[in-house]
């Protein structure tokens, strides 16, 4: 199936973070439920939570061929429920790019039509991304992230709106998510020659108290 690519409007650079580590998450293999509200189950690295969500909300990796893009495996939220990923050991992450989908083929009513992805940032501040989906078309969303989608804590990905009017009609997959640990923040160019300064500085200073 064809795949639709956005690339995110946010993406200012953030000086002196790096990315190791890369690695994309397909859910091949995998078989977890995360059925209430702050249940989470881990995939590789990476610890996924539902987050706030209707009472009957539920995380489920699936591949049965009922859902977008069949013979693939998915992640599924269901009912109303957020997806919150973050790195199971605390590193920080960035998040380079990932696939969104609906939810039921045969049942377009069940799909959101639009996912607000969030991420919270080292400092605890926010960006955030609305993401549009076609009312009638299976095909996965591919959305691309900008350099400022480093240095991440989490993120959370959240039904906006609903192509049906059912309470629970805010359904959506994910997949193929692709992202990277965030690495140390490497010194400027020019700090090996401060540094060297600054200590050539000091040894004068010393050289001439003594001196004196």
């Amino acid at each position: 199936m064809a795949i639709k690519t956005i690339l995110s409007a946010a993406s200012a650079a953030l000086i002196g973070v790096g990315v190791a580590n890369a690695a994309t998450i397909t859910f091949e293999g995998e078989d977890e439920v995360a059925i209430t509200e702050g249940d989470s189950f881990m995939v590789g690295d990476v610890t996924f939570t539902q987050g706030t969500s209707d009472s009957l909300g539920f995380l489920a990796i699936v591949d049965e061929a009922i859902f977008v893009e069949a013979g693939t495996t998915k992640m599924w939220s269901g009912n109303r429920a957020n997806v919150i990923m973050s790195l199971t050991s605390g590193d920080l992450f960035s998040l380079n790019s990932v696939d969104l989908g609906g939810s039921f083929v045969r049942s377009p009513a069940r799909w959101a039509d639009g996912i607000t992805i969030t991420g919270t940032l080292a400092d605890m501040s926010t960006i955030s991304l609305l993401i549009d989906l076609p009312a009638a078309d299976p095909n996965y969303v591919n959305v691309v992230f900008g350099a400022a989608w480093s240095a991440l804590m989490s993120v959370e990905f959240a039904a906006t709106g609903s192509n049906g009017t059912g309470l629970y009609d805010y359904e959506f997959t994910l997949d193929n998510i692709d992202f990277g640990e965030a690495s140390a923040v490497p010194l400027p160019a020019a700090a090996p020659l401060f540094l060297a300064g600054a200590a050539a500085a000091g040894f004068a200073r010393r050289r001439r108290a003594k001196t004196a």
